[in-house]
């Protein structure tokens, strides 16, 4: 190396070592930058669970060895410097490379790829993208130089990489971790927008959900039926959070036979979601064919009885993956330019996919599931926050279990409902139409099911409010002393109903004339109440409610700090902030706000929650560093 180029490499790592280990890592993983700096990465191979490691140019220098000497042994040491062999088994169906040493064998079927010979290139490679469903168009790319030569270390990387990096190969390394009782959020939870990508299918940069349906969910489903229809439709009922999505997905069913192997299998061992959709389109594919009667029938008699999965409650154990992925997700950035809907779409999907593990690996997840709703927490709520500003409907309320179970109940009622000529005939009018205890209608809370879905916080309320109670209600507002019941049905009507602008200007002038105080109200109602008028504001982009709850919270902070604990206080704020749709705006919102609240008087320990959420707030929405930096200076002080 030339001393300019020795200079060169050193400022590159100098300058590499002043940013975060992410960036760090995602600089030295660019093959063009690390050859523009002359620079050589080295890593270290392992083997699972066998805790066998090796320097990787070694390894792979003496499995090329292995293949041009064929006749001779090749040895490598791993890094405890124990002596292996290194044969290619070509007997193998997939061919592999295999490692022995006195104690024990690893087969690696990924290192053949080194072979010398283009048709075992090309067979193992094939062989490894059809079971893990690599797309067509990543295929193709990576055959066209295995068609050529065996792959450099770098490209080696890059082809495991993408091979590793698809639904079926992380479901693999979930299922493993949760029979081992040993799970690594880094591998359960994927840091790699590509994985999410190949999981729901492609928002491409600029997209709207409309736009992510009509483009990326098509050529998604399109793609999988391609590649195997059954195992394709099983990945495709991992999207149905909406029955738009359900009668999508329905169009790419396999043939009846195959649907009916799918239905059976999921009434053995299916998570809840999949179960759900499969009945709420079941309806319309067994009514062409009676033989789908009865897998269809295992299928509703699966649902009705609910199962524990793990010996958790099937919508606990579905709560708490998604609070964990969607927490994670947020932590990591990995999917921060995508848009909610989308989002939440990618993060349930993948929630879906650990329940599906944590079924088949049969292991008791109690404990887990009580950690993965707490873990993180903060993130998911915070995020949750975040994303009212473009999607003002959905809060983060809405993923507790009974919300979820009120969510998809309603969905397999309602498709039962349209067809209820055929629930009827097979005699299913019982269990699913009957109001009467035990039954599907009887358990349905029919508020519950009418608020909005995780994809549906754009969408407005299709039910106006009737004219003799918009006419109460105002009159309620207009009072000189409004009284506290007033404010609670704006707040439980307001997820529901439509709400018309003059009605929340009334509210907010009522909650002038009260001197920003409701009394009497118990201090475990209040923060719901406040959540659910906030709500109101943001879903109509109504900046007058908004500003008088705000004034409000400064009121309780200030006078009442018992009756309002500082987590209810930043939660309907910042539900309140998300009345302003403006990126500019909101953040100039919440630094108003977040600078007032942290001048408050606090105790050391509210002042440790609130700059925790802070920095959580400010680390997932940078720009608001801006406009917050004065409230984390302030809050920091106190800690």
């Amino acid at each position: 190396m030339s001393r300019e180029a020795y200079i060169r490499a050193r400022v590159a790592l100098m300058v590499m070592e002043t940013f975060p280990s992410t960036i760090r890592d995602a600089l030295i993983s660019d093959v063009a930058l690390r050859a523009d700096c002359k620079l050589a990465v080295d890593s270290v191979l392992s083997f699972g669970a066998s805790g066998v490691a090796y320097k990787r140019s070694e390894l792979l220098a003496a499995v090329r060895r292995a293949f041009k000497e064929r006749k001779k042994p090749v040895t490598v040491m791993d890094r405890s410097g124990e002596p292996w062999t290194i044969t290619f088994d070509k007997r193998r169906d997939p061919q592999g490379i295999v490692l022995r040493s006195k104690r024990r064998r690893i087969i690696n079927v990924h290192l053949a790829l080194l072979c010398t010979s283009k048709a075992v290139r090309l067979n193992v490679f094939r062989r490894e993208a059809e079971r893990v469903g690599l797309p067509k168009t990543d295929q193709e790319r990576w055959e066209a130089v295995l068609a050529i030569r065996s792959p450099d270390d770098d490209e080696l990387d890059a082809i495991q990489n993408d091979l590793s990096t698809t639904p079926l190969a992380v479901e693999e390394v979930i299922r493993e971790s949760f029979v081992e009782e040993h799970v690594s959020l880094a591998q359960a939870i994927p840091n790699s927008a590509l994985y999410y990508d190949r999981l729901v299918g492609v928002c491409s940069e600029g997209d709207d959900f409309e736009g992510y349906i009509a483009a990326g969910l098509h050529q998604h489903l399109q793609g999988l039926s391609a590649w195997d229809p059954s195992r394709g439709y099983r990945q495709m009922l991992l999207l149905a959070w909406h029955p738009t999505l359900s009668s999508i997905i329905a169009a790419h069913a396999p043939q009846d036979d195959q649907v009916a192997s799918i239905w059976n299998d999921l009434a053995k061992k299916g998570e809840i979601l999949s179960i759900a959709a499969s009945i709420e389109t079941g309806f319309g594919i067994a009514e062409s064919d009676a033989t789908l009667r009865g897998p269809l029938g295992r299928l509703i008699a699966a649902f009705l009885s609910a199962t524990p999965v793990a010996n958790v409650d099937p919508y606990q154990l579905l709560s708490s993956f998604i609070m964990l992925v969607y927490g994670e997700i947020s932590n990591t950035r990995a999917l921060a330019a995508k848009p909610p809907c989308w989002r939440r779409l990618a993060a349930i999907a993948h929630a879906t996919v650990m329940t599906r593990c944590a079924s088949r690996a049969g292991k008791d997840l109690t404990h887990f599931s009580e950690w993965a709703s707490g873990a993180r927490l903060d993130h998911f709520l915070v995020q949750c926050l975040v994303d009212l500003r473009e999607e003002p409907r959905w809060l983060a309320e809405y993923v507790l279990p009974k919300q979820l179970a009120s969510e998809l109940q309603g969905r397999v009622w309602s498709a039962a409902q349209n067809k209820a000529a055929l629930v009827e005939k097979w005699r299913w009018k019982a269990v699913l139409l009957a109001d009467k205890p035990g039954s599907l209608r009887g358990r349905i809370n029919f508020a519950q099911i009418c608020l909005p879905g995780p994809l549906e916080g754009n969408s407005k309320p299709l039910v106006e409010i009737p004219d003799s109670n918009l006419a109460a209600m105002r009159a309620s507002f207009a009072d000189p002393t409004p009284k506290v019941e007033a404010f609670s049905a704006l707040a439980n009507m307001g997820a529901i109903f439509r709400i018309p602008n003059d009605l929340l200007d009334l509210a907010a002038e009522a909650l002038d004339r009260t001197n920003y105080y409701l009394c009497p109200v118990d201090s475990e109602q209040l923060g719901p109440l406040l959540i659910g008028l906030a709500s109101v504001a943001a879903a109509t982009r109504n900046q007058k409610l908004a500003d008088a709850l705000c004034t409000l919270l400064r009121n309780y902070r200030r006078f009442h700090p018992t009756e309002l604990d500082v987590d209810a206080v930043f939660e309907v704020g910042l539900v309140a902030c998300a009345s302003r749709a403006a990126f500019a705006d909101w953040c100039g919102c919440i630094g108003v706000f977040m600078t007032d609240l942290a001048f408050q008087q606090f105790t050391r320990e509210e002042a440790v929650r609130l700059h925790s959420k802070v920095l959580v707030l400010c680390n997932l929405v940078p720009e608001l560093w801006a406009s917050c930096g004065q409230a984390e200076a302030a809050l920091w002080s106190l800690v």
